[in-house]
């Protein structure tokens, strides 16, 4: 049984202090941590009863049912019940039967890293301490930018990993940002991982997007109707948004690391980086091969405007 001593809020560098004054008897300590703030949250795996229920609507996804009002209204009003931040074990005196006599005690850094005691070793807080170091990063960085470019700090943003829909086909499935929770959702699914530095700041520039525009929830028509807002599109402001959120993640990436994105793959993420824009051979290889598209052929794909592609 393990009494809780409070909960206390970690400074720029990591470091906590909590004091607890007691009988002077000898104690064990454990401390766990939690990916929460009031600019952003951290959702691991959620099997919660909502979670559960919303996913079994046949062919229903966040992003893409904002035409039926009810379900509408079922995510604004579960968007936070649905998942939940969790308390992560760092340390525990009793793993390595210590006791502590009373006075100060310093507990030693503790690193999100392979081989680590406790969850630091594990593979998804590790990885949630990295989306929560890169979102601060980011959010510092706009925040320098001025008022007019942060992002909102009255909205708190948040990102669940890992996330797959049981209802929807692993091979259509793709990470997205919901412009209504102001959450992004990072797949993981029997086709693979979507987790790499390119999907966690492309997807957070279309938040912030979604912040210093209008219409956003056309994206969600447009996904609900065509299956995906990559690849060649209709409408030009579809592109616009998905062309900005990849152009902003290459900006990002070179303010942050001092260096530009060079396209290589990782082996974390399903496809690589493309630089822009694309020539038009490249695009006339990928099918588009006029300029305009002919009259009365809106929807011949073979003769796709090349001033309205977007990245793939």
């Amino acid at each position: 049984t393990w009494n809780s001593w409070g909960t206390t809020r970690t400074n720029s560098d990591g470091a906590f202090l909590i004091t607890k004054q007691k009988d002077g008897g000898k104690r064990q300590f454990k401390i766990e941590v939690l990916f929460k703030s009031g600019r952003l949250k951290v959702y691991p795996e959620n099997n919660s009863v909502i979670s559960g229920f919303l996913d079994t609507l046949t062919g229903w996804n966040p992003i893409t049912s904002f035409l039926d009002n009810l379900l509408e209204s079922v995510l604004e009003n579960t968007s936070r019940l649905t998942f939940d931040v969790k308390w992560i074990e760092v340390h525990n005196d009793k793993d390595a039967d210590i006791e502590r006599s009373s006075g100060s005690h310093r507990i030693n850094t503790m690193t999100f890293k392979s081989g680590a005691r406790q969850e630091l070793g594990n593979i998804i807080p590790q990885r949630h301490a990295q989306i929560w170091f890169l979102y601060h990063r980011i959010f510092e960085l706009f925040d320098d930018f001025g008022t007019d470019v942060a992002f909102d700090a009255g909205k708190t943003l948040a990102i669940k990993y890992s996330h797959s829909n049981p209802q929807i086909d692993d091979t259509v499935e793709t990470p997205y940002a919901n412009p209504q929770t102001n959450t992004i959702m990072v797949i993981e699914n029997a086709r693979g991982s979507f987790y790499s530095l390119e999907t966690l700041i492309h997807e957070l520039m279309h938040l912030w997007a979604y912040q210093h525009s209008r219409g956003e929830l056309g994206l969600a028509w447009q996904l609900s109707v065509h299956g995906t807002t990559h690849g060649r599109q209709e409408e030009p402001w579809v592109s616009a948004h998905e062309g900005f959120a990849q152009w902003a993640f290459f900006k990002t990436y070179q303010k942050l690391f001092g260096k530009t994105a060079t396209g290589q793959a990782s082996k974390n993420t399903l496809h690589g980086w493309h630089v822009l824009p694309f020539s038009r051979s490249f695009l006339n290889r990928k099918g588009m091969t006029n300029q305009n598209r002919r009259a009365g052929r809106p929807n011949d794909h073979n003769r796709w405007d090349l001033r309205r592609c977007t990245h793939y």
